[in-house]
């Protein structure tokens, strides 16, 4: 059955499915204007506009929806909101994006809607290096995804965490959370960018660890499987990425020409960072071969461009190359002062880390100068600053705790008011329509080709209500269609709603037809025969069934309420009213399916005119058993 339009729509804006965006633009383009609204159209624009990279045309068409403010755009504001948030990193307006998810908070959003903006704000935290806070953010999308059973975008949000606790200082953590990503996730159209992704960021994790051969083997699969297909830049990145373990696993020479490749996309595609970034690679390799004066030239570069970028932290890596080349040259102290402003940008831009590093390797340096006294002052400096990196864990470490017991008050908050959302909605609605529901789709209508349906009713109600006190009357009701609702759960079968005294049930569609009409007729013979306590006599009830073809659906607005429609649903009505006291009486069609069953009778009746019909043979049935 083809997917729902707004089905895909979800999946593509809230999901981060690729696989669903791409049917949805090939549906837009297999559709006229008159088949999709506005909103709908714009969305695809959007989305066509963001998979080409084309960020602007992307933004100003999600603007344009945003400023609608009739209904339908309200359907999709929140889908325009977490697009709008992916594409305004591209544009280096992370903070524009945080403002923007905080301006439409509310607690009537969707779980789906809700859990993609949990996601959206994780990963803009992480961007701006709020760990913590991004942490926070993907464990409530998690928590959200495995509630709705969402389990490859629950593995996409975990390997999301993997990369915040490695960027926390937790490799190995971080090894064992991509890894279960992995596992959970199949391998198929929908999920193949995604799995390469979390590939690549376990690979680095793994040159983190200093296990480059683990990482080299996962670009090079990369790059094979791959075949120079895909998104260019993420492809310049692996191609980065390699030569730093190719380095670092002293293979030079494919080193140096790994980084080339990659100065050449960046200068084809104007990408500052990653020149900086293969100029200093370059700048290391020429060290590693003896070609100090070519690597100094490379590092200077990458300073030159640096500064025009005004990119400090890459600053601060191109100054660590040029000290490194000039010691090789053998200008100690013009290296010593050139890492000494290292260490000081690594400092101001708080990456005490980085600056730990810089700060051990320049102690070597002043000892090796024999410039003791400086090399205490480092020494010293480099305690106080690991001293607070451990203050500021154990600050991180109350906050995280605190966060946490709120969002473990807000996920019991969100259990209770999901429980009572769910008990209510499968109070009104059959099962398996409440979870549809529940699983986000917004629009149920179906075509069924067969169903059976059973209308029973009391005999002589208008009266019984006139005699009866009205809570007298209300329990009794109450009673009945409780026990009939436990003899369709015992048949496969369930209730669709009532009128007044009159019960309507239809069997669950999956078996085959046959099957679908024997269990609703045993539902009727069962009732009939009072295999479940009833608080009236069963003499006093009447049933007629019937089956075909019908259409369902949810019906929306202020109460939701689903219902079946056709004239299939006329005919069983017919059925009850054309029935007796205590009898049950059934179609041709009906007593067709159930003839050959041994402990049940069908028993031809008389023709009867039925109003809006006709002339009708119809049948009564009754069972063997006692």
């Amino acid at each position: 059955m083809e997917v729902p339009r707004s089905t895909l729509i979800d999946r593509a804006f809230l999901c981060a499915d690729k696989a669903a965006g791409q049917l949805l633009l090939e549906r837009r383009s297999q559709t006229t204007d008159d088949e999709m609204t506005e909103e709908e159209i714009l969305l695809c624009t959007a989305l066509r506009a963001f998979y080409g990279n084309d960020n602007q045309l992307a933004l100003d068409t999600l603007t344009v929806l945003l400023e609608r403010t009739d209904m339908q755009a309200a359907l999709y504001h929140v889908h325009a909101v977490v697009m709008k948030t992916i594409v305004l990193p591209r544009l280096h307006l992370i903070e524009d994006g945080l403002r923007l998810l905080a301006s439409i908070e509310q607690d009537d959003h969707r779980p789906i809607e809700k859990l993609a903006i949990a996601w959206r704000r994780g990963a803009l935290y992480r961007t701006l290096g709020r760990l913590p806070d991004a942490m926070l953010a993907f464990t409530a999308a998690h928590d959200r995804a495995t509630e709705l059973g969402l389990l490859e975008v629950a593995a996409y949000i975990h390997a999301d965490m993997a990369s915040v606790t490695s960027a926390m200082g937790d490799d190995i953590k971080a090894v064992m959370m991509y890894e279960r990503s992995l596992l959970s996730l199949p391998l198929n159209a929908s999920t193949r960018e995604f799995v390469t992704k979390i590939r690549m960021n376990l690979a680095s994790v793994y040159q983190g660890l200093g296990r480059d051969a683990e990482a080299l083997r996962e670009y090079e699969t990369y790059q094979r499987e791959n075949g120079g297909t895909g998104d260019p830049q993420f492809n310049a990145i692996v191609q980065l990425n390699k030569a730093i373990a190719q380095r670092n696993l002293g293979l030079a020479a494919d080193a140096g020409e790994s980084y080339q490749a990659v100065l050449r996309f960046a200068d084809d595609n104007d990408h500052v960072e990653l020149q900086i970034r293969a100029l200093i690679g370059l700048a290391y390799v020429c060290e590693a071969i003896g070609d100090l004066d070519r690597g100094a030239t490379f590092a200077n570069d990458a300073v030159r461009r640096a500064a025009a970028a005004e990119a400090q932290p890459l600053m601060g890596e191109a100054l660590a190359a040029v000290a490194s080349l000039e010691k090789q040259q053998g200008n100690l102290p013009q290296a010593i002062s050139t890492l000494q402003r290292v260490l000081r940008l690594f400092v101001d831009a708080s990456n005490i880390r980085r600056a730990v590093q810089i700060g051990a390797m320049l102690v070597d340096w002043l000892v090796e100068d024999e410039r003791y006294r400086e090399a205490v002052e480092i020494q010293k400096e480099c305690g106080r600053l690991q001293a607070s990196v451990v203050e500021r864990e154990m600050e991180h470490t109350i906050q995280i705790t605190k966060a946490r017991a709120q969002l473990e008050s807000d996920r019991e908050q969100l259990r209770t008011r999901e429980e009572e959302r769910t008990r209510v909605l499968q109070s009104v609605l059959p099962i398996h329509i409440a979870d549809r529901l529940m699983n986000g789709e917004t629009h149920i209508a179906d075509r069924i080709p067969d169903v059976t349906i059973l209308f029973a009713d009391i005999v002589g109600f208008t009266t019984l209500a006139a005699e009866t006190e009205p809570e007298d009357l209300i329990t009794m009701l109450e009673d009945l269609f409780r026990a009939f609702d436990s003899v369709c759960a015992q048949h496969n079968c369930e209730r669709i709603k009532t009128i007044g005294d009159s019960y309507m049930a239809i069997s669950k569609t999956g078996n085959d037809a046959s099957r679908q009409t024997e269990d609703l007729v045993r539902v009727a013979l069962d009732i009939m025969r009072g295999a479940v306590p009833l608080p009236i006599d069963p003499s006093r009830l009447r049933i007629g069934i019937h089956c075909g073809a019908v259409i369902a659906g949810v019906m929306s607005g202020d109460r939701l309420s689903y219902d079946v429609w056709g004239d299939t649903v006329n005919v069983a009505a017919r059925m009850e009213q054309y029935s007796l006291p205590g009898r049950i009486l059934c179609t041709t069609e009906v007593a067709q399916r159930i003839s050959d069953i041994p402990d049940i009778v069908v028993m031809q009746r008389e023709p009867i005119d039925v109003r809006g019909k006709g002339p009708m043979v119809t049948y009564w049935v009754s069972s063997l058993r006692p």
